[in-house]
């Protein structure tokens, strides 16, 4: 696994972990004023209980596929879009002349006692990782893809788990651990055939007698059938 993919990883657990600390804090201040009249947000107009449990399960569906998904590129590409999703809504917020953010979190920094201006800066730097982090890691990934065409890095599936494999000519024929199951394989020229997966447009290699299998994507689970290419 190449350092980029390996960083990708690591970035995607920790958005994960992040995103789940906010869903959680907007779940319990939801719950902990479910009895009090909250405001509506000032630029969508809906009511802040109804936008801030929207948010909460956004943040909670996109925590669960950064900690369990497969396809590091696209959990960096879906929390830097949520970050850029928020500065845009703070920008407007400001355009419309609400200097802070934290007026419309419901009663998040009363639930916690936090104080209002400390739970402002800390969204603000939680978000501007987000943006960077998965931003930055996007750019260095389709870099590292075209460093690796350019040197002519070869690609092979592993057999066990159909995980992508990228090595130097150099390293043909050596036999490794594969990164993503751990299981003992030999470096090799892939004589495999390629298909598309239906859902994520991923590449799966597999054996020629595998046409007609039925089998879950290696990137995003989905269950497709092994086509020959066309």
């Amino acid at each position: 696994m190449s350092r980029p993919i390996k960083t990708a990883k690591i970035f995607a657990y920790s958005a994960g972990a992040l995103l789940s600390i906010i869903a959680i804090a907007l779940f319990i201040s939801n719950a902990a004023t479910s009895g009090l009249l909250l405001p509506r947000d000032p630029l969508l107009m809906v009511p802040m209980r109804f936008l801030l449990c929207m948010v909460g399960s956004g943040a909670a569906l996109l925590a669960v596929y950064c900690l369990f998904g497969q396809n590091h590129r696209w959990q960096c590409a879906a929390v830097a879009w949520s970050a850029v999703n928020f500065w845009i809504y703070r920008l407007f917020l400001l355009y419309g002349g609400f200097p802070r953010f934290h007026g419309f979190t419901g009663n998040v920094p009363n639930v916690f006692h936090i104080p209002p201006g400390a739970a402002d800066i800390m969204a603000s730097i939680i978000f501007g990782y987000l943006l960077l982090g998965g931003g930055s890691l996007l750019i260095w990934l389709r870099v590292s893809d075209w460093q690796h065409a350019k040197m002519g890095y070869l690609k092979m599936c592993c057999p066990s788990c159909g995980g992508h494999i990228e090595f130097a000519p150099r390293n043909l024929g050596q036999t490794i651990p594969c990164p993503h199951c751990q299981k003992t394989i030999a470096l090799r020229k892939s004589d495999l055939l390629k298909m598309t997966c239906f859902f994520c447009k991923e590449h799966i290699e597999f054996p020629a007698h595998a046409i007609g299998e039925k089998i879950p994507c290696p990137h995003c689970r989905m269950d497709i059938t092994l086509k020959e290419p066309a």
